[in-house]
C-alpha cells in the first residue's frame, strides 16, 4: 500500500497535463481499493495529489455527507474525510495485514553461521 501513497504523491508534484494525471490517479486508486490497501497515508496522499472534481467522483457518499456538515465545522469536508467515512473493503488487506503481526509466536529454526574459513558444526 505505501507504493500507492508515494506514487500518488509523485503525481501531485509533477507538472503534467491535469487530464492525464487524474486518469493516473483514478485509475490507481481504484486499484488500491480493489486490492484492499488503502491506508491514512495512502488516503492522504491521494487527497493532496487529486483534484475536488476527482475526489468527489471517488469519494461519492461520503464527501457528500460531510459536506452537509461544513457549516458546523472549521475544516472542510476534504479536510476531514478520514478511512473510517469510506468503505471498509477498500482497507481490507491492510487490515488483515496488521491483525496478523505478532501472530507468529514461537521460535525460527537455528540457522548456522559460516564465516570464511570457519565450517565447525
Amino acid at each position: 500500500s505505501t507504493t500507492f501513497g508515494w506514487f500518488f504523491q509523485a503525481c501531485g508534484r509533477l507538472q503534467v497535463d491535469r487530464a492525464v494525471k487524474e486518469e493516473n490517479l483514478e485509475r490507481s486508486f481504484s486499484a488500491c481499493c480493489e486490492m484492499g490497501l488503502l491506508n491514512d497515508f495512502v488516503l492522504d496522499q491521494f487527497k493532496q495529489a487529486a483534484s475536488d472534481e476527482l475526489l468527489q467522483k471517488m469519494m461519492g457518499a461520503a464527501l457528500i455527507k460531510l459536506t452537509k456538515d461544513d457549516a458546523t465545522h472549521s475544516r472542510s469536508a476534504k479536510e476531514r474525510l478520514s478511512l473510517h467515512h469510506l468503505p471498509s473493503e477498500w482497507r481490507r488487506s491492510f487490515q488483515k495485514q496488521r491483525s496478523n503481526a505478532g501472530k507468529h509466536i514461537g521460535h525460527s529454526p537455528k540457522r548456522r553461521i559460516v564465516t570464511k574459513g570457519s565450517f565447525s558444526r
